[in-house]
């Protein structure tokens, strides 16, 4: 596969000394390797299907549950639990979860309820109470902001890490995960476990503990809990390091996927609106159904060939915006 280019520069406008900032997390990337199209629906457009996506926010109440797990585990004592279980609450409301669970809700959820999550939290508190004691904890939550390219500060990879400890004078990065990838003699799927490397999110994690100045992390440990009605003890820490040299080729992969992205965005800009069909952005049509089922788009895709015509979300679609810069807080870090 031939090099793209790198990203043209943009010229500065007169009111502006610096040129625009173009900037990827592992959410934007990821959304275009799948396909370019879902790419500019979901993060150039702004749109997704109305309705909660129950993963989603079991999986980002259970990240709010872990972060006072880890922040709280040697200030809170008896009330670690209470508190992050709130927590968990909290974030599971904040996401539009049922505040109440009769048993048709219970049903509709599945495993992923509150009442799973605390019997999970509490296998989890005892499964990690010899490594909680052991670390110290150095940052949780911690955003991040890194350059891509030596000769242009325009362009950021950004993110956020769960946690990041000291363990036996090493620095370490924990990132939870949820998955409800269980296989019948107990445990996680083997496909699970091996398909964490390589993984782009984790290389990247690494690529931005380069610029790290001290207890700069070599490894990340996946901290993968299993979701299922009936097994609630299931934890597992899948450790991941890189060569260098695997560092140096995530970088390659991460400046040509961010070049194809603003390539695409020129054509765009160059795009006829009223064509009959868009010509930018392809629709990779093997991704349209997958290992969670169809792409949520589908059903756009065959029944509108320009979606650069529409102004606003077609029925059955919301718009809500995927803004990490924003999310993440990230002026004070790219202004140094």
């Amino acid at each position: 596969m031939a090099t793209l280019p790198l990203p043209r520069k943009v010229t500065p406008t007169a009111k502006s000394s610096k040129p625009p900032r173009f900037y990827a997390d592992n959410t934007i990337l990821s959304g275009y390797k799948k396909c370019p199209r879902f790419h500019y629906l979901r993060q150039e457009r702004g749109w997704r299907s109305e309705g909660i996506r129950k993963p989603l926010v079991f999986g980002i109440a259970w990240h709010a549950a872990m972060a006072v797990v880890w922040q709280g585990f040697h200030k809170l004592g008896k009330n670690l639990l209470p508190v992050a279980m709130e927590a968990f609450w909290q974030s599971w409301i904040e996401e539009g979860a049922p505040k109440t669970l009769d048993l048709a809700t219970i049903e509709e959820w599945g495993a992923r309820t509150p009442h799973v999550a605390e019997e999970m939290l509490i296998n989890y508190v005892h499964e990690r109470e010899s490594i909680l004691k052991k670390s110290r904890l150095i940052s949780s939550e911690q955003p991040f902001a890194v350059p891509i390219f030596p000769d242009d500060t325009s362009v950021w990879y950004i993110g956020r890490k769960d946690e990041k400890i000291l363990l036996n004078g090493e620095g370490l990065v924990i990132e939870h995960k949820t998955t409800s990838e269980y296989k019948k003699d107990g445990g996680f799927k083997s496909s699970y476990i091996e398909g964490w490397s390589p993984n782009a999110q984790i290389e990247g994690y690494l690529y931005s503990e380069q610029h790290e100045k001290k207890n700069r992390a070599r490894m990340v440990w996946v901290d993968a809990a299993l979701v299922h009605k009936q097994v609630h003890d299931k934890f597992k820490f899948i450790p991941i390091s890189i060569a260098t040299g695997g560092i140096e080729a995530w970088l390659w992969e991460c400046r040509d996927w961010i070049a194809r992205i603003m390539s695409e965005r020129e054509r765009l800009a160059t795009a006829y609106t009223n064509a009959s069909h868009m010509t930018a952005f392809p629709k990779n049509t093997e991704s349209c159904s997958g290992k969670y089922g169809l792409c949520e788009f589908i059903h756009l895709c065959r029944s509108v060939n320009n979606p650069h015509k529409l102004k606003v979300p077609p029925e059955g679609f919301v718009e809500d915006r995927w803004e990490p810069f924003d999310i993440l807080k990230l002026n004070t870090i790219m202004e140094k």
